[in-house]
Order: structure tokens, then sequence, then C-alpha cells
């Protein structure tokens, strides 16, 4: 046994340095090498690991051996390839991916020659900023979230949907200033792109530049304002009535499912709330659904029982969000408490448009 494992070893590790990526996956440790260089794993997901390749640079590498890998891929790297936001991530080696993809419209076998590609890497995910650092300040809350609307406002004017909208998939960098290009469309500015902090402010150092990454599920939408998916996807815990419908009922088994830009508002009322109350959404399920782990298993199984029936109310299947029903008087957090409900809605066509949004945020905004 100790014979095979050990030739396999070596045979996997020989497998991989002779292609084109030049890497050998360690197996044992969560690093990998390329050219030489030692780089450690930041995260991973179902469809791809994310590494470190220099301060600047994170190395994205997709499972080539999974279908639904080599989709993801195909579908990030063309859709970042055309997007230009400054608080959208942006790729490095395009001129590479570019060349992937018009060699692989001619031969399949280019699957094999590796699927990754190098993109900006941040500091921290938003996610982390906000469990570490307990924001209390309204305005740096409202400077956060202005950019990230932002760049949602624009994949919408484009007709692409995230997909997969939630604090992780929000990287944060912090530089000194945010320069808005000049290909950027002015009607989607957001009131942050160039600040300064000041000497008095509460909150630490200064407010970091938030941009949006992983885009493995963005789709284009077609005419008609929808989009089919063959494949389920999104976070569990902020997917829309609708698609949970899809995905939960008895009547819907198969795909294709459809995806529509209320799913990614859905998704946003909850990134919202958990910017400006500092709540953690998956927490409160498990709480409210005696769940000691989220488990979607069992999350489908409840809400199609009569053990949800007290949750399942005219704004869905989700669970009394904290906070909401104070007003701003007495809790200036609470000040979007209202745009929260209304991207929370359980009518898709009752939820605000990214831009309107964006509008009163920046409303918001310039009215402390």
């Amino acid at each position: 046994m100790k014979n095979f494992l050990l030739k396999f070893f070596v045979l996997t590790n020989l497998l991989l340095l002779f292609n084109n990526l030049n890497y050998i996956y360690t197996g044992v440790r969560t690093d990998i090498f390329i050219n030489g260089k030692n780089c450690p794993e930041i995260c991973f997901g179902s469809e791809k690991k994310i590494y470190k390749y220099d301060d600047k640079t994170a190395f994205i590498l997709y499972h080539d051996n999974d279908i639904e890998a080599q989709i993801a891929f195909m579908r990030e790297a063309k859709i970042l390839l055309r997007l230009d936001h400054p608080n959208i991530i942006k790729l490095i080696n395009t001129k590479k991916i570019n060349s992937f993809l018009e060699s692989h419209s001619k031969n399949w076998e280019i699957w094999r020659k590796g699927l990754y590609f190098f993109e900006e890497l941040g500091n921290s995910d938003l996610k982390n900023y906000i469990n570490t650092r307990k924001l209390q300040n309204l305005k740096t809350k409202l400077k956060i979230l202005s950019p990230i609307v932002s760049a949602i406002a624009y994949l919408h004017k484009l007709n692409i949907i995230h997909g997969d909208l939630k604090t992780e998939n929000v990287v944060l960098f912090f530089k000194k200033n945010i320069v808005k290009p000049d290909s950027f469309k002015s009607e989607y500015k957001s009131d942050s792109y160039e600040y300064e902090a000041t000497s008095n402010s509460s909150e630490e150092n200064k407010i970091p530049i938030c941009k949006l990454i992983d885009f493995s599920h963005s789709l284009k939408l077609k005419d008609n304002g929808t989009v089919d998916s063959m494949v389920f996807f999104g976070t569990d815990t902020s997917l829309s009535p609708q698609l949970l419908k899809q995905f939960s009922s008895n009547s819907i088994k198969y795909p294709p499912y459809i995806y529509t830009k209320k799913d990614d508002i859905y998704a946003l009322g909850f990134l919202i709330h958990e910017v400006m109350h500092q709540e953690n959404i998956t927490r409160i399920f498990c709480e409210k659904y005696g769940l000691r782990k989220f488990d979607f298993e069992t999350y489908k199984k409840k809400i199609r029982g009569k053990k949800m029936l007290c949750f399942r109310t005219k704004k869905g299947w989700r669970p009394p969000l904290p906070y909401l029903n104070e007003d701003s008087s007495s809790n200036p957090n609470s000040v979007l408490n209202g745009l929260i409900e209304m991207c929370l809605e359980n009518n898709p066509q009752k939820r605000p448009t990214a831009k309107e949004i964006l509008f009163r945020i920046n409303w918001e905004l310039n009215n402390l």
C-alpha cells in the first residue's frame, strides 16, 4: 500500500511538472510552486483555488478535470475581459487568456493545459473586514457600499448578472486614493472614488477600495431579461424566493434554472444589511432554523414542510432580520432599512434596480 501511494504521489507531481503552468501541487500542504516560487493558498471553492503569487497578484487555478469548473473558467475569463470598472477586479495576463480562449475553440485538448489566470490581489475580503473591525461610522459604511452598488449597476447596464453577491466576494485594497478612469460611465458614479481619511475619523486608517470578485457564475441575460442555467448556483442563504422555489419545489426537479437581475438585488439586500448592522447572515439562519451548522438539504426540507410555516410569510422564506424594525432616529445605522426591505421583497417586480439603490445610498452620503 505504501509503495502504491508513493508511486501515485510521484506520478501526479511528474504530470503536473510538464504542463505549461510549471507548477507543482504539493498535496499535503496548502501551497503550490509556480515558476520556482512558493505560493500559499488563500482560499478555495468547489471549482477553483486561489493562491498568493506576490504582494499584488493572485493566482486563480481552476480544476481542469471538472467539466463544471471548465465552464466556470470560460465564463469568468470571458466576462472579466470585457469589463472596465474601478470596483471590479482586474485580470493581469489578459493577452495570455485571449490566446487561450482563441485556441480552445480549435482544440478541446487545451483544457488539459491548465485553467488559470492572474488577477489583482486584495488585502482582505469584506466579511473578514466587518468581523474583525466592527464598523461604527455610518459614513464609512455608506462609502463602502456605494462603489459596490456602482459596480453592480454597471454590470446590470451591460445585462450581466453577478450570480453570487455576498461580502466574501468583495475584496478590499488599502490604498491612498481611488482614481476614476476616463472610460467609466458617469451615470454610475460612486461618491467614494476619491477620498482621504480625515485625522478625526473614528475608523482606523483609511476606508479601503472595494472590488467585486468571482464572476464564475456570471451570465449574460437574454433580451427578455432572463437567462437559463443548467447549473444551480448562488449562496444558499442569499437565494431569492424565486430561485429557492425552483430548486426546492417537488414540481421543478430539473434544469434549466431561470435567473434575472432581481436575484442579484435580493442577495444585495443581505449584503447591505450585513454592512449596516454587522450581522452574520448565516448565523441568523442557523439560529432561526435550529441548525448547528447551515445545511442546504435540511433547509430545503424545512421550507417545504409545516415546520417552516411560521417563517413563510409575504417576505418569502427568510428569517426575520435584526434591527429592521428600528428607525434612523433611534439608530443611525437603520437609515437604509427601508431600502433593505425593498431589496428583499418576495415579489421581484417590487425590488429596486441597482441604479436606484446607488442613488439612495449616495443621497444619504451627501446629506450626512
